[in-house]
């Protein structure tokens, strides 16, 4: 019984392994896929706090990304570039925030939260993130680079 179970489980390995590297593109794939450029268009709108005294913070700026120039309005105005070659790094970020179907802990993060929307690489974009729970706090973390920090 212990060889058979083991057989399975390697079994199933296996096929998860392989399903990885057909879904997720790693090295070479990666880069062919932004080697032409990331194309980006986003619109940003959010709520920061204060870290002095938890007042909020409305924060706001468009971002277009375009091979390797790169575009900010308002507070995305000064990053632009950095934010584009982020962007580029991790084109599928966006993509991977706000998912429902997710287990969350009731974890508060702070009143925070934002609205991204637009395209990148002709994906459409629309997300909206908070801080109230462990998922939103996760999501608000790996797309940092883009809304900046929660308390300003």
């Amino acid at each position: 019984m212990g060889i058979l179970r083991c057989r399975h489980l390697i079994a199933a390995a296996l096929v998860s392994l392989v399903v990885s590297l057909l879904v997720a593109p790693t090295g070479a794939g990666a880069a062919r896929s932004t080697r032409g450029g990331l194309h980006a268009r986003l619109r940003v709108e959010g709520v920061a706090t204060r870290r002095a005294n938890g007042q909020e913070v409305r924060f706001s700026g468009t971002l277009r990304c375009r091979g390797g120039h790169a575009t900010g309005t308002g507070d995305l105005e000064a990053d632009a570039k950095a934010v584009c070659r982020r962007l580029a790094r991790t084109p599928h970020a966006l993509e991977k925030v706000g998912g429902s179907g997710r287990v969350c802990a009731e974890v508060y993060g702070g009143p925070q939260e934002a609205t991204i929307r637009g395209t990148v690489n002709s994906r459409r974009i629309d997300v909206h993130l908070h801080r109230r729970d462990s998922c939103g706090i996760d999501d608000w973390n790996r797309v940092e680079f883009l809304l900046g920090r929660p308390e300003r």
